[in-house]
C-alpha cells in the first residue's frame, strides 16, 4: 500500500498562508518596479527637455516648464522641447496600452499586430486604396486604419 499525500486542514492553511506571501510580495515587487519606471520616466524626460543646440541646465528644467525661469528657457522648454517630449512619452504610453490589450484579448503573452494579422489587413487595405482607387495619403491612411480595424474585429470574432 503506498503512503497518500492527504489533504488535512493542516496542508491547506499552510499551503493558503505561502500563496498570500507570493502575492503579497508580487504586489510588493510590481510596486517597486512601476515606481522605477516611473522615476526613470521622469528623469529621462527632463534629460529630454534639456539637451538640444540650447543647452537648459537639468536644475533650470522643471522651473521653466511651470513658467518661473528665464524667459529664454521657458520660450526654448516650453515652445520647442516639451511638446515633442510630451508627444513621445504619450506616445509610448499608447503604444504600450495598446499591446497589453492586444495580448489580454488574444490571451496571449507573445501576440503582436503582426502575427495576428492586423499588420497584413492594413497593408493590404492600403494597397487596395493606391492602386484601386487613386487614393490620396490621407484616404491611403484612412483605408489601412480601416483594413486594420476589420481584420481585428474579424480576429475577434473568430476567437470567441
Amino acid at each position: 500500500m503506498s503512503p497518500t499525500v492527504g489533504v488535512g486542514s493542516a496542508d491547506t492553511a499552510a499551503g493558503a498562508t505561502r500563496v498570500r506571501h507570493l502575492r503579497r510580495h508580487d504586489r510588493r515587487r510590481a510596486a517597486t518596479v512601476g515606481a522605477g519606471l516611473a522615476v526613470s520616466t521622469a528623469m529621462l524626460f527632463c534629460l529630454s527637455v534639456s539637451v538640444g543646440d540650447y543647452v537648459v541646465p537639468l536644475g533650470d528644467v522643471v522651473p521653466a516648464v511651470l513658467g518661473v525661469g528665464e524667459p529664454g528657457q521657458e520660450f526654448v522648454v516650453q515652445t520647442l522641447r516639451l511638446p515633442r517630449a510630451l508627444t513621445a512619452v504619450l506616445v509610448g504610453a499608447a503604444l504600450g496600452l495598446s499591446g497589453a490589450v492586444l495580448q489580454g484579448v488574444a490571451r496571449n503573452p507573445l501576440a503582436s499586430p503582426d502575427i495576428i494579422g492586423v499588420t497584413a489587413g492594413a497593408g493590404a487595405a492600403a494597397v487596395g486604396v493606391i492602386l484601386v482607387l487613386g487614393g490620396s495619403a490621407n484616404a491611403t491612411a484612412l483605408g489601412a486604419f480601416g483594413g486594420a480595424m476589420n481584420v481585428a474585429a474579424g480576429m475577434y470574432l473568430l476567437a470567441w
